[in-house]
């Protein structure tokens, strides 16, 4: 089985070298390639319209990768969304995506759906965002704690308890998109506790 997925579609300063083995996978989106290609990371699969690269750029992405699949630009899903899809061939414990905010409100709203549809690991240098299912879990401080902000959101009226974060609150009903959870704060040096009757996404921002 595959530890992890990698998937990249945009430039950052994230440190992948955890990732470049070959217990691992790393999937390139558009040119979240040439950022790998140009950090000297593998891509194992690469997959886009590549609508937002030169041919040039492409030739070069050909020549990298291990293999590489040019969609349509009429689909019905983002690219994003087919690497994904691609990804879960590998039956990967854990898909972490990277990708950077757009001025298309859509597709940064899209991340939302990606995360309760796939229960993928959301990330870019600035946040991280992911799926607290159904029941009760901790947050590590230690994990997070170069975050500042933790908001919870959810896409069905769902009953939520937060103890041990600077706001507490217990048995309250989250209504869908509701931004009463929104904004919270770990306290220093202690970890939360997080209770849900129904899945909900947890966004972590510095």
């Amino acid at each position: 089985m595959t530890k992890n997925v990698l998937i990249v579609t945009a430039k950052t300063k994230i440190n992948y070298d955890m990732f470049n083995n070959h217990e691992n996978i790393i999937i390139g989106v558009e040119r979240g390639c040439l950022d790998l290609i140009e950090r000297n990371y593998k891509i194992d699969y690469a997959v886009g319209d590549f609508d937002k690269v030169s041919k040039e750029e492409l030739e070069l992405i050909k020549s990298k990768v291990t293999q590489i699949e040019i969609l349509n630009t009429e689909k019905d899903y983002f690219d994003g969304e087919v690497a994904i899809m691609k990804a879960l061939e590998y039956s990967p414990q854990k898909i972490i995506f990277v990708a950077n905010p757009t001025k298309r409100y859509d597709k940064n709203f899209s991340i939302f759906s990606l995360i309760f549809k796939y229960n993928i690991h959301f990330m870019n240098e600035d946040t991280n965002i992911f799926l607290i299912k159904k029941g009760a879990h901790t947050l590590k401080y230690d994990d997070y704690q170069e975050k500042t902000y933790i908001s919870f959101f959810s896409r069905v009226p769902t009953l939520i308890t937060i103890e041990g974060l600077k706001y507490e609150t217990k048995q309250l009903l989250l209504n869908q998109y509701d931004i009463t959870c929104a904004s919270n704060a770990f306290i220093p040096n202690q970890d939360g506790h997080i209770t849900v009757d129904e899945d909900v996404i947890c966004i972590m921002t510095k």
